[in-house]
């Protein structure tokens, strides 16, 4: 005999269960969800918040309406790689600023310096016009005052455009014996005051040839120019190290104070001025010299010849 059950259950009560655990994960998800946005939304505002000050800084900056040149931004100093920025963009700024105002002084000293022979050539023409036809014997010698004033007008635009192509100039650097590059540029100043050399038979250095007669001629030039003729200039060479080659250019003039050391290679820099205001120049010499010894990896410096004068001495790498 076989007996069969039948038994009956209801699964109301799995499935609400199921339902709520199902309605429970949906708002946890939720939830979870809106809190996360919210939470990262928090910590994207607090990690971006120095480079959003960054930047609002540099805003600020562009939009102000007169600028002195000498702003820098401000930088947080959280996190570090932001204040690193913050940093380098200030470097940056300071360069291009520093860029600007040199730029400013150079258009201003050369207006300066070409006032003064436009004045003059100008004084003398309105002077032709009003009264040459009754005093004829003033026109030769104003011609002269104008032709001494353009000729001086000449001499600062050619000035000029050799400082404008030594600061763009490229230099192609080889190896060259400056020995004879010496002998040639003193050559060239047979008359007047005596240049003398002391020079060993071969000295290597690592330059551009051209550049180097430049340099050489405009220390030379400007030794003359504030030495007495009874003096001599000397242009010596020597190894100071493995690696260094040094060329100097000493004169017995009028030297140079401790004060103007610093500034004679600025652009229309004269020192004492008193002294050399009856010099032919504008103070732009140097300033080339400058230029032409930064772009052949050299350095120039200048310090008191005894008993008295300068001594400029230029210093290349050897080879």
């Amino acid at each position: 005999m076989t007996v069969h059950y039948t038994v009956w259950q209801s699964l109301d009560r799995v499935v609400r269960m199921f339902v709520i655990i199902i309605e429970l994960v949906i708002i946890i998800l939720i939830l979870s969800l809106v809190i996360g946005v919210w939470i990262i939304s928090q910590l994207s505002k607090r990690l971006n918040q120095p480079l959003t000050a960054l930047t609002d800084s540099t805003q600020d900056l562009i939009q102000k309406p007169k600028q002195s040149y000498h702003e820098t931004l401000t930088v947080p100093t959280n996190p570090e790689e932001v204040q690193e920025l913050g940093d380098v963009f200030n470097t940056l700024l300071g360069s291009l600023n520093d860029t600007i105002l040199k730029n400013q002084q150079f258009i201003s000293d050369a207006s300066h310096e070409l006032r003064t022979p436009i004045a003059v050539i100008l004084g003398h023409t309105e002077l032709l016009e009003k009264h040459a036809a009754d005093h004829p014997e003033i026109i030769q010698e104003s011609v002269g005052y104008i032709d001494d004033e353009a000729h001086q007008m000449q001499e600062l635009v050619t000035s000029l455009l050799a400082l404008s192509r030594s600061t763009k100039a490229e230099a192609e650097l080889t190896t060259v014996d400056v020995v004879p590059i010496i002998r040639t540029v003193v050559a060239q100043y047979q008359q007047g005051q005596q240049v003398v050399m002391k020079l060993p038979e071969k000295l290597l250095i690592h330059a551009n040839a051209g550049q180097v007669q430049q340099i050489l001629t405009a220390l030379i030039d400007n030794a003359r120019k504030y030495s007495s003729v009874e003096t001599q200039v000397t242009v010596s060479a020597k190894r100071e190290s493995e690696n260094t080659v040094a060329i100097t250019v000493a004169d017995h003039g009028i030297g140079i104070s401790d004060a103007d050391k610093a500034k004679i290679f600025d652009r229309f820099y004269r020192a004492d001025q008193s002294r050399s205001k009856q010099v032919a120049g504008y103070g732009i010499g140097l300033a080339i010299v400058r230029q032409l010894v930064e772009l052949n990896d050299a350095t120039v410096d200048v310090k008191d010849n005894q008993p008295a004068g300068s001594c400029f001495v230029i210093r290349f790498k050897s080879v």
